[in-house]
């Protein structure tokens, strides 16, 4: 199975394409975080569907998981939402629906009711365990995706 998890922000596109049939066999097929350019807001949020296509045209994905903001959290801002709105559309109009990831959702998929529950969960996946702490939540979004 090829999965893709995306985390936005106003500003950059933090994704990850996992590649596996189970979520301990996972493998890190292609991972970047990239900043949106300057410029035009309209122009922006074009560019992040151009970067999203692309990575549609490379990989044959067959699932997507978006990091969502959290409602009233610290990290939610108009830009944040509209960068995760232009993924969301790409997403759809390829025919990949893909999953809204929040904090409450991924502790339910990882069986993790407290935060360190939720660390132990991930810890005992390789692929989630090799990846920096401020790189993983597009790899658990994706990895979520797969069978436990």
């Amino acid at each position: 199975m090829i999965v893709l998890g995306v985390r936005c922000s106003k500003e950059n596109l933090d994704w990850v394409v996992i590649e596996g049939d189970q979520r301990g066999m996972a493998a890190v097929a292609e991972q970047r975080k990239v900043s949106i350019p300057d410029g035009h807001r309209g122009d922006q949020l074009a560019w992040v569907r151009k970067e999203v296509m692309e990575l549609l045209e490379r990989h044959a994905l067959e699932a997507a998981a978006v990091r969502v903001a959290e409602p009233g959290g610290q990290s939610v801002s108009l830009g944040r939402a509209e960068v995760e709105g232009v993924v969301q559309e790409a997403l759809a109009s390829a025919g990949l629906v893909p999953a809204r990831h929040v904090a409450a959702t991924i502790r339910s998929i990882y069986g993790g009711r407290s935060k360190p529950e939720l660390v132990s969960a991930l810890s005992a996946i390789p692929v989630i365990e090799g990846i920096a702490t401020t790189r993983r939540e597009p790899v658990v979004s994706a990895v979520a995706l797969l069978p436990g």
